[in-house]
């Protein structure tokens, strides 16, 4: 299957910074599963993909991508949710002041994600992701976990 679509299994870059954001996602992974318990299986799955002695890439690029929709479908109104094309409702998180920089790292998961998700073509510059395009989607990752950990929780 992922020699059909066009998938090349990178190798993440693992290194001293990658592993410590590794366990800042555990983390931050952990204070969500507090105030988040109706997304279990998505922070299990995060969790899964993460947390592999060798992550696959287009497992992490797929679970990121899933993380972001759960964002911001979760910032927009239900309305709002019904497009199904992610680029638009990320950048419609302009309309309630969500910083240019938070907008781009959910950009940066989104692409990633569809280079694990769909067919891709073959003669393009560069033609696949490398570890350290990788690394880049944890980092992403980090900063979009801890902007949803930080929004106001409901009382109970």
């Amino acid at each position: 299957m992922n020699q059909e679509l066009g998938r090349v299994e990178v190798e993440f870059a693992f290194n001293q910074v990658t592993q410590a954001v590794r366990g800042e996602i555990m983390k931050a992974l952990d204070v969500l599963a507090e105030f988040d318990s109706g997304d279990g299986r998505l922070i299990s799955d995060i969790h899964c993909a993460i947390t592999r002695d060798k992550p696959r890439s287009y497992e992490v690029g797929i679970v990121a991508r899933r993380f972001v929709e759960h964002v911001v479908d979760g910032m927009l109104s239900p309305q709002s949710t019904k497009d199904v094309n992610l680029m638009r409702k990320i950048e419609s998180l302009s309309n309630l002041k969500v910083a240019p920089w938070v907008v781009s790292y959910m950009h940066l998961i989104r692409i990633v994600g569809n280079e694990g998700a769909h067919e891709r073509a073959r003669d393009r510059t560069p033609p696949h992701l490398i570890g350290s395009d990788l690394s880049m989607c944890l980092f992403a990752l980090l900063r979009i976990l801890e902007f949803w950990n930080a929004r106001p929780k409901p009382l109970h």
